[in-house]
């Protein structure tokens, strides 16, 4: 017993033509909300700056910041 599901997609995309609705079918185009792409993005901004954290820390290359000043001032 095999349910059909309906297709919304025009629904969700009424700005684009038909000819277009139908190419993201046929290439089966994943499509993603301004929020989900934000999200992604963010996190991957996040890993980009631990990674390079973590560069800097393994080559000791990394600039004393005005936070190290402070606290090599308490020494």
């Amino acid at each position: 017993m095999s349910e059909t599901s309906k297709d919304n997609l025009k629904d969700f995309l009424k700005t684009y033509s038909e000819e277009d609705i139908e190419k993201i079918r046929e290439n089966k185009i994943q499509l993603v909300t301004v929020e989900e792409f934000q999200s992604v993005y963010r996190m991957q901004e996040k890993q980009r700056e631990l990674i390079e954290l973590e560069r800097e820390e393994d080559s000791g290359k990394r600039e004393t910041s005005i936070l190290d000043i402070g606290l090599m001032s308490n020494i």
